[in-house]
């Protein structure tokens, strides 16, 4: 049996979703027409919903539309494609920013070499060859009208455009990686249980590459209760225990 991707898992959770608001909204549609009808006297072989039920207003099909499956899964899968997992939520972005570089546009930490980390989610230059924006010459290519570092720094607004290419980037990688098979699952970290997500896998790989975050997931194991942990006692080189350690802890605090 082959595994459901993100958009067809997403919209199954939608669908049930969907459901549960259905029965929800039917149980109440019915108890008040029994009220209805106990106010009238009738208490027993109460009237019946005639068979152009899908045909009736939402007040008498119960709130729930339409009965054509097909158009209401295209309709949630539209609604995915127009906001990409890799697209950030304005609180996700202020949460990068804030833990990157206190939310400063004008951020350029120096330390490591090369161009350094730029901007308010300090991107480095792999993540900007990788999103399309300088070449292995650091040489700036005029992407979204970019054409120098002081373009990149007075412009917010294409830094935020900058961050979208970067995570669309790093998503894309993850998947190749099988990396989002893990969607979904629950870890026990070191300072707590999280759940692994679309926005944990990306922030994880904003911080240390989805070639790292992907080798973190490939290394846990399970447990008693079917949770994955990582066990560091295997570890022994301890570069790659504190890297492991940030991504997790990137993952816990990017869970949702």
């Amino acid at each position: 049996m082959s595994l459901l991707t993100p958009m067809e898992l997403t919209t199954v959770v939608l669908l049930s979703r969907d459901e549960i608001e259905y029965q929800m909204a039917r149980q109440q549609r019915e108890n008040q027409m029994i009220k209805n009808y106990n106010n009238q006297g009738i208490t027993q072989d109460y009237p019946q919903l005639g068979t152009t039920f899908w045909g009736n207003s939402p007040d008498n099909n119960f709130g729930f539309g339409s009965s054509n499956i097909a158009n209401n899964i295209e309709n949630v899968q539209n609604q995915i494609q127009s906001n990409p997992p890799y697209i950030f939520s304005n609180e996700m972005r202020d949460r990068l920013g804030f833990l990157e570089s206190r939310g400063d546009y004008h951020a350029h930490n120096t330390s490591g070499g090369g161009i350094g980390a730029l901007g308010k989610y300090q991107i480095r230059r792999d993540g900007l060859i990788d999103a399309g924006y300088i070449n292995s010459n650091n040489q700036w290519l005029g992407k979204n009208a970019i054409y120098s570092q002081d373009d990149f720094f007075n412009n917010p607004d294409k830094q935020e455009q900058v961050l979208n290419d970067y995570l669309k980037s790093n998503y894309r990688q993850l998947q190749n990686k099988g990396a989002l098979n893990y969607l979904g699952n629950r870890v026990e970290g070191i300072a707590g249980i999280f759940d692994i997500t679309d926005t944990g896998l990306l922030a994880a790989s904003h911080r240390e590459g989805a070639g790292a975050v992907n080798r973190y997931l490939n290394n846990l194991e399970k447990n008693q209760d079917n949770n994955y942990y990582m066990n560091y006692n295997k570890i022994t080189n301890p570069s790659l225990i504190q890297m492991f350690k940030r991504i997790e802890t990137r993952l816990r605090k990017f869970e949702k």
